[in-house]
């Protein structure tokens, strides 16, 4: 898979490895640069709607690596004599897909690690390395990454995700862009729980 650029569009769209669908990017998302690592196409990643991802990303997908082997050399690329019988591979069967949410913010040089799902609203600190799951509008530093604070307090997150403003129509989002490019979140629960 080679290096992804992709910039901001009105719909989503779906980037081929070979007959295989390998990154979905939602609309109005964009990526500087994105390196795509995997051994095979049976991974996927999949990236919400208004997501911003700096350059130099690295989205690990599916290993091969056994750490609990003697070697941890591929199991694929290993020099097989042909009289050997081969054992099963015990990843043969993970996807390790990546799941990255709607307005989400990946900062420069950041590595994301085979299985991850960053949930919506995360920001993930320029040079991170993520190596678990993002909880919705975390904050992520650090190699390991690790959760420095949330966006907002529980109840405006809760708010924003049952709202999810980026899955409304692009009308509503135009008119409205003044309030989403703020930080009033009163005004938007406002706006969206008026009477029409």
């Amino acid at each position: 898979m080679p290096v992804i650029s992709h910039k901001p569009q009105p719909t989503g769209m779906v980037y081929m490895d070979g007959d295989v669908p390998a990154v979905q990017i939602g609309r109005y998302s964009y990526i500087d640069k994105m390196n795509v690592g995997t051994i095979d196409n049976r991974s996927r990643i999949v990236i919400g709607d208004f997501t911003s991802i700096a350059w130099d990303v690295t989205f690990f997908l599916r290993t091969n690596h056994h750490v609990d082997w003697v070697t941890t050399y591929p199991y694929e690329w290993f020099p097989w004599h042909p009289d050997v019988p081969r054992p099963e591979d015990p990843h043969r069967d993970n996807k390790d897909n990546v799941t990255v949410g709607s307005d989400v913010w990946i900062g420069k040089g950041v590595s994301v690690l085979p299985g991850i799902s960053i949930a919506d609203g995360a920001i993930i600190a320029a040079d991170a390395v993520v190596t678990k799951d993002v909880r919705p509008y975390a904050i992520i530093a650090g190699n390991p990454g690790v959760e420095v604070k949330r966006r907002f307090d529980e109840e405006t997150i809760e708010f924003l995700l049952a709202t999810k403003w980026w899955t409304l129509p692009i009308e509503f989002i135009q008119q409205h862009c003044a309030v989403i490019c703020s930080g009033d979140v009163a005004a938007l629960r406002a706006i969206l729980t008026a009477p029409n």
